[in-house]
This record gives C-alpha cells, structure tokens and sequence, in this order.
C-alpha cells in the first residue's frame, strides 16, 4: 500500500472510530475506496462494527456504498470477529453476513467475543474494553441468531467449552480497564477508570455497601457492612483481591480473600456493584445480619466473647 492511501485509510477509521461520521462520509464521498484497510487490513466496515455505540447507522451506510462483508483482515478475521454490539451484529445478520465465519486461529465471532473480552482487550487498547453485561447480551444474541457452540479452534476449544469451564468470561472484571487501583483512608477502593472517551478519571466505591460477612467469608451482598467485623485490610494481585480478617461465628479471626472482579465493574469511568452477576450465589440477607450481630455483640452462637 502506497504511503499516501495508508495516511488517508488510517485518518478514515480514526473518524470512524471517534464516532467523527460526517468527517468519515466525506472522506468516502471525495472518491476514496469504501475498502481501503490500514496496515492491520482493518476496513472502515470492521471499525464500524467495532464501534461500542451508535454503530448500526454507520454499517449501513458503508454497505450502501459499497463495503465488502466478506473481507479479512491479516489475522482473517471478517467484520462479523469485530462486532461488539447487538446493534451492529443485527444490521450485518440483515445483510447476510456470516456468523460462523473463522479467522485463521478457527475462532468464530462468538468465540471471539469470550477471547477478547476483559484483560486481553485493555492490554491492546483501553478503549477494546467493553462491560461484562454488554459482551454478555452479545453472547446471548450470537447464540439465537444461529451462531454455533460447538465450533472448535486450532487449539480444540469451542465456546460451550469456554463457558461451562468457567463463568469468569462474564464477570464485571473492573480491573481489566481500571489502574494504580488502591484503599482509601476508609478501605474503600479507588481506582483510576478508563471511559468510552478514552479519559481516565478517579472513582471510589463503597465495600461496605455490597460486602457481608458470613462465618468469616465474604460474599456479596447489599448493605453487607463487613467492615464492623474485619481488620488488616488490604488489597492484592494488583488491586483485584481483597484480603482482610474476619471475626466468624465463634469470634475466632480468620484470613479471607475476594475476588472484587466478581461483581465490580467499572460503567463508564465509575465503579459500581453489579447486583445481578449472573452467576454469583446469594445468601439471604436475614441470616447473614443475625449471624453478624450475634458475633459482634456476643449473643446467640457467638459464646466465646
């Protein structure tokens, strides 16, 4: 590619990518190639999918000039491994694309959407990150719109594999675009948070709002307040574990640890306690405050006081 049409397709997908859609259209409307790539062989058609809002009228319009569904790029992946939205995978499945396509690893777009999802995409590019829920619900409408499971990679995996192995693939995971993550003077933790707009700004969450203790072990819950029962708290693993002491139901310290990726996300540049992970065991919240209080007033089980 000359050095000229690489300058000009990558100033196309930088508009594209920034949501810049009349700079994009005029670009395209001055006479350049709908199916320029850059040097990765991204086409503006795979940066519109990968869009994380507002993608759907931008796909179209590149169809409607002439984009190609079918292209690849270097690592042959088709526009289909770069959706990142319900919006854009429905307006590419309208145009008959193809969602069970493999690139040259075999993955298809469903399984792409576990691969690169979470810590893989912030090392690449903060901006990749996209939140639990949202990769999530593009899961979920892959799978009724025909994606199939049980497509294996070079390696073997399929992602009825992937998913059943582990429910870690859809967990809020704040720390994968979240840095210097670290307690304040309360033992909360704060953290700097990547936003859509690519600025990070500070965000302080509560622990004790959704943290209980139960016999010594965390769990989520809200209004847990564990806090009344712990010392030496401290955070590990880079921010994403927290460890503390907790007194259990026989006033007895015991070292416990939580993974806070389980249930913290970070919603665009704010910290916030998911309620509903999808996979997370609730404890009823009456049991769980009678057995706090016994401990720490010394009635009911708590005999040793």
């Amino acid at each position: 590619m000359a050095k000229y049409d690489q300058e000009i397709a990558i100033a196309l997908l930088r508009a594209i990518s920034c949501n810049y859609d009349n700079a994009a259209k005029l670009i395209i409307e001055a006479g350049v190639n709908v199916n320029i790539s850059d040097g990765d062989g991204t086409t503006p058609l795979m940066q519109a999918a990968s869009r994380k809002h507002s993608s759907g009228h931008m796909i179209k319009y590149l169809l409607g000039r002439g984009a190609d569904l079918d292209l690849q790029d270097f690592a042959g992946s088709s526009c289909t491994h770069h959706i990142w939205t319900v919006e854009a995978l429905e307006v590419l499945l309208a145009y008959e694309a193809d969602i069970n396509a493999r690139d040259n690893s075999g993955p298809t777009p469903l399984l792409q959407v576990l691969l690169n999802g979470g810590r893989f995409a912030h090392q690449q590019d903060p901006l990749a990150w996209v939140s639990h829920l949202d990769r999530r619900l593009l899961y979920d409408a892959m799978l009724r719109r025909g994606a199939d499971p049980d497509i294996k990679n070079k390696y073997g995996n399929t992602a009825r594999m992937l998913t059943f192995r582990s429910s870690n693939y859809f967990e809020p995971d704040f720390s994968a675009s979240s840095f210097q993550i670290c307690l304040d003077s309360k033992m909360n933790p704060t953290a700097n948070c990547v936003r859509y707009t690519e600025r990070r700004v500070r965000s302080i969450i509560n622990l004790c709002s959704c943290l209980g203790n139960h016999d010594g072990k965390f769990f989520w819950i809200e209004g847990g307040d564990f806090f009344r029962s712990a010392r030496n708290v401290k955070l590990f693993n880079q921010g994403r574990v927290l460890v503390a002491e907790l007194l259990d139901n026989k006033c007895n310290w015991k070292v416990a640890n939580i993974s806070l990726d389980e249930r913290i996300e970070n919603r665009n540049g704010v910290l916030r306690f998911e309620r509903l992970a999808p996979h997370a065991t609730r404890i009823e919240e009456s049991l769980t405050k009678a057995d706090l209080s016994a401990c720490v007033s010394g009635r009911g089980t708590c005999t040793n006081c």
